[in-house]
């Protein structure tokens, strides 16, 4: 993938990170760490993840944000890194709750599960769940074309009926996608993996989602290519939660999300997983808006 967005990698972004960090102590006062925070918080919802032992974290099987390593028995990935990051925070388990994505708002609301990483906030959702203030993530939601396609620089270029778009069911992608495109079908598939899947099968001339997850699929299925078709849909994903009447652990998820925004942790666990690929983060926009 050819890409114009340069960048350095997480230890080149000290300066920037400064400058997040400090203006993040200009708005609270102070910057605590998240296990500072949750130290001094006291009240029911806070508690009661804390008392339980665990911070159950759900996940759709989708890269860079979670992956199962077979070879390990493990998970790994960005929403893997945070949800641990928090669990130690808290000083409890991390346990992780795989499902596809359009079941992960219902598990929230049914307490099957505290948090989904890396959700975006929609109106809709926001009726819904409650979601951190503080970002997580930006990225932009990109296509993988097939070489008919390849000429394609906008979503009007996409917008026929000879094309056909793989994405995630139920997913903010395929809102868009079928917004821009009305004209082009649009498939649903339970998943990133499938939604690519059915490009290289050939289901699909098209496969649509963010920047950062369809580079790591593209890595591995090497045909096709990925543009970001104009006008740019760009996303803020936050962390979604259960809404309960008392909001003392919201408000602590908020304080630890914009904590780790604010040092760059954030793409420190990106780039991790983008090495544990084989990808060059310099090849790959940032997650952090303040680095494009």
């Amino acid at each position: 993938m050819t890409n114009d967005v340069s960048r350095r990698g997480f230890f080149g972004h000290a300066a920037g990170t400064t400058l997040l960090a400090a203006s993040a102590v200009a708005a609270t006062g102070t910057l605590m760490t998240p296990k500072e925070a949750a130290a001094q918080a006291d009240a029911a919802s806070l508690n009661a993840v804390r008392n339980s032992g665990r911070l159950r974290i759900g996940v759709a099987k989708a890269e860079p944000w979670a992956f199962y390593d077979a070879a390990t028995g493990e998970w790994i990935g960005f929403a893997i890194s945070y949800g641990r990051a928090m669990a130690d925070a808290l000083g409890v388990e991390l346990e992780i709750h795989e499902m596809a994505f359009p079941s992960l708002i219902a598990a929230l609301q049914s307490d099957q599960i505290d948090i989904v990483a890396v959700l975006d906030g929609t109106p809709q959702r926001a009726l819904a769940i409650d979601f951190t203030l503080s970002p997580l993530v930006f990225h932009a939601q990109a296509v993988l074309v097939n070489d008919e396609l390849s000429g394609a620089t906008s979503w009007e270029d996409l917008n026929n009926d000879g094309v056909t778009i793989a994405v995630p069911q139920g997913s903010v992608m395929e809102t868009y996608a079928k917004a821009s495109a009305p004209n082009a079908t649009v498939l649903g598939f339970p998943n990133n993996p499938e939604s690519v899947a059915a490009f290289q099968s050939g289901r699909a001339n098209a496969a649509s989602l963010f920047g950062p997850a369809l580079t790591m699929l593209h890595s591995r299925i090497q045909t096709g290519k990925i543009i970001i078709p104009q006008p740019t849909r760009v996303a803020q994903s936050q962390t979604g939660m259960q809404r309960l009447p008392d909001k003392s652990f919201q408000r602590w998820v908020d304080q630890a999300t914009s904590y780790y925004y604010a040092t760059g942790t954030v793409t420190q666990w990106y780039e991790e997983f983008l090495a544990f690929r084989g990808i060059d983060p310099s090849s790959v926009p940032a997650i952090q808006r303040e680095y494009w």
